[in-house]
């Protein structure tokens, strides 16, 4: 039917060993993309980090439907790089199936890069599209930097470190840490990681017109997502 057509389109599921559409594996490696591109948005761009800064307004996390809307005029600036961004690291069946690399290993991505940059604008702003559309219309996310996270995003060395809600009650996952043009994976990050820190994490809500998959029943093993590093 041609809703299996566009999750194997948007998925890109080729075998049994990839994430499948709304399997925790799939989300949070989602989750990983949207904080690592987020990550990459604010470290590469002023103009958009200034934007990212001034929607948090002055507290420690920030829906993501108030950054990626296209109709928001004042993160379109951040929208445009995030955008950029993810065209850079885009691959058919990528990010969003991207299973994470070896912890400790260095790379370039929460996955492996393309060898030829993808230069299909159509394919890439279908990818982008569906990629929002499920972090906006599927899911309920949202932005948050623990520790004080704000004051060292604008005082700090320029070293931004990025990770996921584990969606697991456990207190540490891995993550990307990234120096101008170094990017590290982390095999651990922790409430004890000093420098700015970009989580991606969903919560709950029910506020009418939410997705019904934003109570997210099947993580009722976790109280609240908030725990997470904070």
């Amino acid at each position: 039917d041609s809703e299996s057509i566009e999750q194997k389109r948007f998925s890109g599921v080729t075998g049994s060993s990839e994430p499948q559409v709304g399997s925790p594996e799939f989300f949070e490696g989602v989750l990983q993309w949207v904080s690592f591109i987020t990550a990459e948005t604010i470290i590469n761009d002023d103009a958009a980090k200034q934007e990212f800064v001034n929607a948090l307004n002055g507290g420690d996390a920030i829906k993501l439907e108030d950054l990626l809307d296209n109709d928001n005029t004042s993160t379109a600036h951040f929208y445009s790089s995030f955008r950029d961004i993810y065209a850079i690291y885009y691959k058919p069946g990528r990010p969003e199936t991207s299973l994470p690399t070896n912890p400790g290993s260095t790379v370039v991505g929460p996955g492996i890069l393309p060898t030829v940059p993808v230069t299909d604008v159509e394919a890439i702003s279908l990818g982008f599209d569906d990629f929002v559309n499920y972090l906006l219309k599927d899911n309920c996310v949202e932005m948050y930097l623990p520790n004080g996270g704000l004051t060292r995003l604008n005082t700090g060395t320029g070293i931004i470190a990025s990770t996921a809600h584990p969606l697991a009650t456990r207190n540490h996952n891995y993550g990307y840490e990234r120096n101008n043009n170094s990017i590290v994976e982390l095999p651990v990050v922790n409430i004890f990681y000093s420098r700015t820190l970009v989580v991606a994490r969903p919560f709950r809500t029910t506020w009418p017109g939410a997705p019904a998959q934003c109570a997210y029943s099947e993580y009722n093993n976790i109280p609240s997502f908030n725990s997470f590093l904070d």
